[in-house]
């Protein structure tokens, strides 16, 4: 509900630009697989990287030294429901991985993303030069921006106390109109409280995707 009322259409939209204009055809299948999969990125200034190589991790040119560290984590997870790939529990059999790089290393659920491929781990540095940086984050903001939104909400519902259990046990002797009411009531608040501030943030985004992608 509370993605609609933003803009019914808005993940196509910023996973459209975000794949045509910022991931640039010249990166690494490894760096595109482990932006695209995992909702955290982690950005360090890394001023001594280029002791260490001179080339960038992500579009491998030389001409391009790196400056920056970046990790990318969190689990890879499915775009319709934002629920993990796989839960902890989950069993994998090396039949259920469609990869045709990495396969010698063991099997680890967290490093398989949605497609069913092998993505390089949470552990993984790439150092990167200033414009791969500039286009990767940007990139990554829109391309997991519903994930996040969805973090915000939760995080919202839990400091308004909706999460509690005595909410909870409240709530389980409503009937299905009030609680539909309820809802209706909490998406009408966060409109006016929160949700303009984040269609102006993530319009900002978009508008700043499209600049940089035409540069």
């Amino acid at each position: 509900m509370v993605h609609n009322k933003l803009n019914p259409a808005f993940l196509e939209k910023t996973r459209c630009v975000a794949g045509s204009q910022l991931v640039s055809s010249v990166w690494s299948k490894k760096f595109i697989r482990a932006l695209e999969a995992r909702p955290g990125i982690e950005v360090t200034p890394e001023p001594h990287a280029r002791l260490l190589q001179n080339w960038c991790d992500a579009c491998n040119r030389s001409k391009h030294p790196p400056k920056f560290d970046i990790r990318f984590t969190g689990k890879p997870y499915l775009l319709e429901t934002l629920e993990p790939v796989y839960d902890d529990e989950d069993s994998i059999a090396s039949d259920d991985v469609v990869d045709e790089e990495e396969g010698t290393d063991p099997l680890d659920r967290s490093n398989i993303d949605r497609e069913g491929r092998r993505i390089a781990d949470e552990s993984t540095h790439f150092y990167v030069g200033k414009f791969c940086k500039a286009k990767a984050t940007m990139a990554h903001t829109l391309i997991h921006w519903r994930f996040r939104l969805n973090e915000w909400v939760i995080d919202y519902l839990e400091r308004k106390g909706v999460f509690s259990n005595a909410k909870i046990l409240e709530r389980e002797h409503w009937s299905v109109k009030k609680k539909t009411r309820y809802a209706n009531e909490v998406v009408d608040e966060m409109q006016e409280k929160e949700i303009d501030r984040l269609w102006k943030d993530f319009n900002l985004n978009l508008k700043g995707a499209k600049q940089d992608g035409g540069e």
